[in-house]
């Protein structure tokens, strides 16, 4: 974990030279990509993002983002507020998600039982291989994420993010 932390906080560093944080941005947008898709890592992906914030350099900052005095945040504050804003875009991104990716979800199940039940009534012999549509699997993707960003968000609380 140790190594690997660091060669990551190497890599956020190198926005130290960047005015916008873009290297930042990026770093942090994978951590939290990993984190909601891998679940069952989160409380090791919030020890990173925890050590990250404390280690990452004060000289890392973006210019379009000040603080109440109208200064730059940089270092591990900036860190914490482009990892927050990601967890909050994807909550509330996640609701209006779930809600349209069920409904299509349901209308598809509806539609594979129609359609099931009518190759049942063919009485052919044939026993066909029932495949999932994508819709299922949109759905089943979309709950794993969401469950990954709730146990990520509660892990981050523990450690006091």
């Amino acid at each position: 974990f140790d190594s690997i932390s660091d060669q990551i906080i190497a890599w956020a560093n190198k926005s130290e030279k960047e005015k916008d944080g873009r290297t930042l941005i990026q770093v942090t947008r994978l951590v939290f990509e990993k984190a909601t898709n891998e679940a069952t890592w989160s409380e090791m992906y919030a020890r990173l993002c925890r050590k990250i914030m404390e280690q990452i350099s004060p000289k890392v900052q973006d210019d379009s983002i000040k603080n109440a005095e109208g200064k730059p945040i940089a270092g591990g504050q900036l860190f914490r507020k482009y990892l927050l804003n990601r967890c909050q875009e994807d909550f509330e991104r996640g609701w209006v998600a779930k809600e349209a990716t069920a409904a299509a979800a349901a209308s598809k199940a509806i539609e594979d039982q129609a359609a099931e039940s009518a190759s049942q009534q063919k009485g052919d012999g044939e026993e066909e291989i029932v495949l999932y549509s994508e819709e299922y699997y949109a759905a089943q993707k979309a709950k794993r994420q969401g469950l990954g960003l709730i146990k990520f968000i509660g892990e981050l609380f523990k450690l006091q993010m």
